[in-house]
C-alpha cells in the first residue's frame, strides 16, 4: 500500500504553488508594471486566443502575489479591454478554459486562473517555443 501511495504522489500530485522557475519562465511572455498592469508580450500570431487570455490571467495572479494588484480576480470587461478580443470570443474561450479546470469563474463575469491553468499554459508555450527554435534553426 505504501508503494501505491508513493506512486500516486510521484505521478499524479502537483504542487499548488508558483515556483521561482515558473516566474522566470513567464518573463519571456509578460511584464507587470509597478502599478499592477499586466503587459502580454505575445501577439495573436504567436499564441492561441486561449493562451493570450490565460497569460493575462496568470499575469494578474503574479501581480497579486507580488502585492502589485489587490486581487487575482479579473472582470470580463477588463479581460476584453486588455486582450483586445471581442466579448463573445473571450466568453467562449473562458468557458472552454473553465471546463478544463484552467480557470475558475468566481462569480458572473469574474475569473481567476488556477494552478492547473498555469501549468498547462506553460506546457503549451514550451512546445510553441521549441517549435519556433526548430524552425529558426
Amino acid at each position: 500500500m505504501d508503494e501505491l501511495k508513493e506512486l500516486i504522489k510521484k505521478e499524479l500530485v502537483i504542487k499548488e504553488e508558483i515556483t521561482p522557475e515558473d516566474v522566470k519562465f513567464f518573463k519571456e511572455f509578460l511584464r507587470i508594471t509597478e502599478h499592477g498592469k499586466v503587459l502580454v508580450l505575445r501577439d495573436r500570431a504567436n499564441a492561441t486566443l486561449t493562451d493570450l487570455l490565460l497569460l493575462y490571467l496568470t499575469g494578474k495572479k503574479l501581480a497579486n502575489i507580488a502585492g502589485l494588484a489587490p486581487t487575482a480576480e479579473v472582470g470580463l470587461e477588463e479581460i476584453v479591454t486588455e486582450t483586445n478580443l471581442q466579448k463573445k470570443v473571450a466568453v467562449a474561450r473562458l468557458a472552454e478554459s473553465a471546463d478544463r479546470g484552467e480557470i475558475i469563474r468566481k462569480e458572473r463575469g469574474v475569473y481567476e486562473t488556477t494552478i492547473i491553468g498555469i501549468k498547462s499554459l506553460m506546457n503549451r508555450l514550451s512546445k510553441t517555443l521549441e517549435t519556433q527554435k526548430e524552425t529558426d534553426s
